[in-house]
C-alpha cells in the first residue's frame, strides 16, 4: 500500500515523494528495516505537506494515509519494539 500511494504522490506532490524516498533509502541503510522506513514516512508525510505549505485538504489527506499505514504496519511496529522483525537481506530461521 505504500509504494502505491507513493504513485499518486510522485504525480501530484513530487518534492515531497523526493524528500521522503531519500529519507526511506537513509534509513534502510543505516537499519535494514523496511518497515521502519514506512512508518517514519508516514509520520513524516503529513509534516512535509504542512511545512510545504498544501492545501488544508491534501493536509488532512495525507494525516489519513499516514494513520492508516502506521495502522496497517502494527504488527511491524510492535516486532520492532520487542527487537524481533527481520531486516532487509537475513534470512529467516525456519524451525
Amino acid at each position: 500500500g505504500v509504494y502505491k500511494s507513493a504513485g499518486v504522490f510522485v504525480v501530484f506532490l513530487p518534492l515531497i515523494f523526493f524528500t521522503l524516498w531519500e529519507g526511506q533509502f537513509i534509513i534502510i541503510a543505516l537499519t535494514r528495516y523496511m518497515s521502519l522506513a514506512s512508518i517514519i514516512s508516514a509520520v513524516m508525510l503529513p509534516v512535509l505537506v504542512f511545512m510545504f505549505s498544501k492545501p488544508t485538504s491534501t493536509l488532512w489527506f495525507s494525516i489519513g494515509l499516514g494513520a492508516f499505514v502506521i495502522w496497517r504496519h502494527r504488527a511491524n511496529l510492535i516486532r520492532l519494539i520487542r527487537g524481533t522483525e527481520s531486516k532487509l537481506g537475513k534470512k529467516k530461521l525456519s524451525i
